[in-house]
Formats: C-alpha cells, structure tokens, sequence
C-alpha cells in the first residue's frame, strides 16, 4: 500500500537513491500536507529548507476537507554530495489542525504534526526542477494516517538542476507537497483485469451471435414525452 509498486528507487539498507527522474512521482489527494514560503539554501553538502505549513487535506466525515494548520511550520534537511546523492536527512512538519469550530480535527498533543528520516532522493536535473524526498521511521500527531512512507514534493525555483555548487533560493516562491504516492496495482493485477476484459468481450459477441435479433413490438400508441 501507499504506493509501494511504484518506489521501484527504493533503496534496502544504508544506501541511497542517486539522481533519478522524479517526474513520475503522483501524490495522491489525501493526507496531503501543503508548505509554503520555503527558503532553500545549499551549502557544504547539506540542503535546508525552512518555511510554512499551511494546510492539510484529508478525508473528513467521508468528504475530502482542507484543514487550515495552526502555527504551521515545515523544516527539512538533506546531506547531497555533488553527485546529486543524498547520504541522510531528516524533516519536521510543526502545528495544529482544528476544524471550523476551534476543535482538534485530531487527537494532538505534540505540537509536532509529522517528521521522518531520509530514506530515498531524487530529482530532475533541470533548472527550477522538482526534487523528491522519502522519509520513513515517521511519528507525529498524524504519523498513523501517513503509514509507513512520506513523499515530499519540493518545487524548486531557482535551483540550477546540479548539486556542484553552493546556490540560495530565498524568495520564498517555492513550495512543497507532503503525501503518499497514488496507489496502482501490481504487474499481476493489471494482467487479471486485462485477461478478464479480454474474456468478458469474446463473452458478449458470443452471446450477441447466438441469439437472434429481436424485433421491436410495435407500439399502438405513440410514445409519450416526458416533461
């Protein structure tokens, strides 16, 4: 679950992703955390980003809602070499969700809404590129809604698509998504349901073939229109 089929970049043990294309990665609409306002600097192999959280998205009483967050903060760190290989990170989320009468939509009491350890990176090797961030070992007042895996999405203006040089995005024009990947099925699934539309098609012009085409009775009274 949360997207596990497509974390084909994952990777087992200490080690870490390297540059790969994140363009593929799909946040689904919900839990979403979304951060605003975010200074990004990059300096001797070690990325920050400091910045707002400013809302948060997820299904409430059946419905998808957008909780404002209270006193919403989001911090993230990352080691890169200039490789574009990340080595450890860690990320915090801070704040509060209430709903339109001032009553928690949840049962917090850290203050500290999601954080997590660097587990896979990646990024598209362009100018104002996307970076990806894994984090796992999550806690936080919403941990539990976030299983065992949180994507972060960083929009990143200003980065010059490389990690071989110090550079400073202070404009607080990027932003940042924090979700879980959209699930699809595995190879297996998708053959099942392939095989199964195969044989449910060949079942109707079977059965189309074999029964003869009906004859509409002729109505003795013209059909009436409704309205």
């Amino acid at each position: 679950m949360h997207g596990t089929a497509l974390l084909t970049r994952l990777i087992i043990g200490a080690a870490f992703a390297s540059a790969a294309s994140a363009s593929n990665i799909v946040i689904d609409s919900s839990p979403d955390i979304s951060a605003s306002g975010l200074a990004v600097a990059f300096a001797g192999g070690e990325l920050t980003v400091n910045g707002f959280a400013d809302s948060f998205t997820d299904y409430y009483a059946s419905e998808l809602t957008l909780f404002p967050i209270t006193s919403g903060t989001f911090s993230l760190t990352a080691q890169i070499d200039s490789a574009g290989v990340a080595s450890g990170g860690t990320f915090q989320i801070a704040g509060y969700i209430y709903d339109g009468l001032g009553e928690p939509v949840y049962a917090q009491s850290s203050g500290i809404l999601l954080s997590g350890s660097l587990t896979t990176f990646a990024f598209d090797p362009f100018v104002d590129a996307e970076l990806d961030f894994f984090f796992s070992s999550l806690s936080g007042d919403i941990a539990s809604l976030y299983g065992d895996l949180a994507i972060v999405k960083l929009n990143l203006y200003g980065f010059p698509g490389t990690f071989g040089a110090d550079f400073l995005t202070d404009d607080f024009s990027n932003v940042a998504d924090v979700g879980v990947a959209v699930s699809t099925p595995e190879p297996g699934s998708w053959l099942s349901m392939a095989v199964g539309s195969i044989v449910l098609v060949l079942a109707r012009r079977r059965r189309s073939s074999d029964c003869p085409e009906a004859v509409p009775a002729r109505s003795a009274t013209p059909p009436s229109r409704i309205g």
